[in-house]
């Protein structure tokens, strides 16, 4: 399973760098998925 944000007792350093990675793969998904959308004209 892997580590989370959400785990208790984890530092709040680490659920901040925990949170900031996951951003950035969720953004990294969104802009991945827009150059794969058609634009319709």
């Amino acid at each position: 399973m892997d580590s989370t944000a959400y785990e208790e007792g984890i530092d709040d350093q680490s659920k901040i760098a925990r949170l900031l990675e996951e951003v950035a793969e969720l953004k990294s998904e969104i802009s991945f998925k827009k150059g794969k959308r058609k634009v319709r004209r």
